[in-house]
Parts: C-alpha cells; sequence; structure tokens
C-alpha cells in the first residue's frame, strides 16, 4: 500500500510540475549597442507572452503581452515596472526611404535554408543591413512585427522630446518610424545599424520554461513613459 500511494504522489509532483510549465520558442542573440560591450540576450515566445531578458529567472526583463499589445520593463532594483501601451502611429510621405533585398546563394546556409540580406535606406543611404532566414518561425515573427510597432509608437509619440539636431534621416526612417517589416520576410540572423547597434544570432530552440516567467512581480510600482509612478 505504501509503494502505491508513493507511485501516486509521485504521479501528483510530476504532474503539477509539468503544468507549471510553457511550450516555448526561445531565440538567442549577442547584442551591442555603441560604445557597450557585447550582451547575450534571450528571447522567449508563446503564443501569449514574449520576454526579453539575459538569461535567468531573477534579471530585470521585458514582457510583451501580446493579447494586450502591451509592454512591461521591470526594474528589480528600483521594484518599478513602466509599461508601454500601443499607440497608433502612421508613416511620413517624405523620408526618402527605400528597401533593397536579395538572396545570399554563396553565403553558408542556415537551418539548410539560403539566407538573404536586406538594406534599409534614408535617401539613398545604408542605415541598416540584416541578413536573415526566409520562411522559419513564421508565428513568432509575426509576433516581433507587432513588437515592433508598439515600440515605434512610443518613439514617434515622443519624437518631440528629440532634439532636431539628432533626428538625422536614418533615425528616423531605421529607430522611429521602423514598420517591423523585416519580420515579415525572415528571421534577422546577423544586423547591423548606422546607430551602432550590432545584433548576432547565436542559438534557436523549442523549450519547455516555467510559467513563472511571465509573471509580474507583485507589489512594483507602475508608470508610463515621461509620467511620474502610480
Amino acid at each position: 500500500m505504501k509503494y502505491f500511494l508513493s507511485l501516486i504522489l509521485l504521479f501528483i509532483c510530476t504532474f503539477a510540475k509539468a503544468a507549471d510549465k510553457q511550450d516555448a520558442t526561445v531565440f538567442v542573440y549577442d547584442e551591442k549597442e555603441a560604445g557597450t560591450d557585447v550582451m547575450r540576450v534571450r528571447y522567449i515566445i508563446t503564443p501569449d507572452f514574449m520576454r526579453i531578458d539575459e538569461g535567468r529567472a531573477n534579471d530585470d526583463f521585458v514582457l510583451y503581452d501580446i493579447k494586450k499589445n502591451k509592454l512591461y520593463n521591470v526594474n528589480h532594483e528600483d521594484k518599478t515596472i513602466m509599461f508601454i501601451d500601443y499607440q497608433q502611429w502612421t508613416m511620413p510621405e517624405k523620408l526618402g526611404r527605400k528597401v533593397i533585398e536579395k538572396t545570399l546563394p554563396e553565403a553558408p546556409k542556415v537551418a539548410g535554408k539560403t539566407i538573404s540580406q536586406y538594406h534599409l535606406l534614408a535617401k539613398d543611404k545604408i542605415c541598416s543591413e540584416v541578413q536573415f532566414i526566409p520562411e522559419l518561425y513564421k508565428d513568432e515573427r509575426a509576433i516581433l512585427h507587432r513588437y515592433q510597432n508598439l515600440l515605434s509608437g512610443q518613439l514617434v509619440s515622443s519624437l518631440s522630446n528629440t532634439p532636431e539636431e539628432m533626428r538625422t534621416d536614418c533615425m528616423l526612417v531605421d529607430q522611429v518610424y521602423n514598420t517591423g517589416e523585416l519580420y515579415d520576410k525572415g528571421l534577422p540572423i546577423q544586423e547591423q545599424h548606422s546607430s551602432g547597434y550590432v545584433k548576432v544570432l547565436v542559438n534557436f530552440t523549442h523549450q519547455l520554461v516555467d510559467k513563472s516567467l511571465f509573471k509580474l512581480p507583485e507589489g512594483y510600482r507602475q508608470y508610463q513613459p515621461f509620467q511620474g509612478a502610480e
């Protein structure tokens, strides 16, 4: 009887642990801003949430609520959560924006796929160069597209806070009015931007992750950019 009860308890514990897990796609990138060291960044994507952190559960993190189309930036040291709601925005007509795309058949294949190259230009100046894998991870790329649109909505709405001399053609095209259209084409594996930002894909996998990674900490003050904490 004791053996039978032990089996039942083991089954219950195993089921409870499984229930606390979530299927996810995980992308790992090495990212570098101008003048900073390379930082390894993890993107954990499920149908409901995307979490961005440095690979540890206790990191500060960004949480994107996909259904609400809302972003949260969690800072454990300050015990604050900055949140951003989606804001509708439109592309200006006179940005001089242009895209050039081509395949790179001579480059090494990734996941058995021929990679392609994407150049984003502003008034004939290259603002970003991206190599990407077409076709793979369509659902995840759709989420990254929506996430980029949310970020751009915030940047457009706060553009008046940026001094005129800093509003270069490339800044406006590549950062502020960024449609995220690249994610319609494929998964980026290497990016170089005129701002000095570089991003390189290290790994992509499917994993079981803890659902707790997608929970906001309780008791933290919440605020919106350019507004006081609640």
